[in-house]
């Protein structure tokens, strides 16, 4: 991450509303993929909302708010799920999930959408709490088994988790 000004820039320039905030630890458990930030109810955080990069690209959910700090879990980490879309030609829909605490896979994509290599992934707009067309990363390849009604695609995000130092949650529209 660069700067926390970089940050609230790109979340003015998409009428966004947020709150920027530090990064203050991640998890010591390498099975669970999560970070605690500075944040919580008083700056009017909730469980479920995104938590973005200073290029808008989504990286965790809040799961535990307290008052004045919050408990994200990292779309890296396996239980985790985020509703999202390919940016194709059907904006095939499916499921992001953590796929062994590395990367990232996309499940439960229609079998007949095509989808290639480099197509952008966005959320899809039908979470409540996840704003629509937030980045989430770009199809690395697809896999279709037979028999299989869903197909699945490894994504690939241009974050580097690990490095993360300033965040911004997305808020709800009022």
């Amino acid at each position: 991450l660069r700067t926390s000004s970089e940050l609230a820039d790109y979340i003015a320039n998409r009428h966004l509303r947020s709150v920027v905030t530090t990064i203050t630890a991640y998890s010591p458990d390498p099975g669970i993929q999560s970070i605690v930030i500075q944040s919580g109810e008083a700056q009017g955080l909730q469980p479920g909302l995104a938590v973005v990069t200073e290029d808008g690209i989504m990286v965790a959910r809040l799961e535990r708010v307290l008052t004045n700090t919050s408990t994200a879990v990292l779309i890296t980490d396996p239980q985790s799920r985020v509703l999202a879309k390919v940016r194709n030609d059907t904006q095939s829909r499916g499921i992001i999930r953590g796929y062994q605490g590395l990367g990232l896979q996309m499940e439960f994509i229609p079998k007949n959408h095509k989808i290639e290599a480099g197509q952008a992934v966005v959320t899809s707009g039908l979470d409540p709490k996840v704003p629509p067309d937030l980045v989430v990363g770009t199809v690395e390849k697809s896999e279709a088994r037979p028999g299989e009604l869903f197909q699945l695609a490894r994504i690939i995000s241009p974050v580097a988790f690990n490095q993360l130092n300033v965040v911004a949650v997305i808020l709800p529209n009022l």
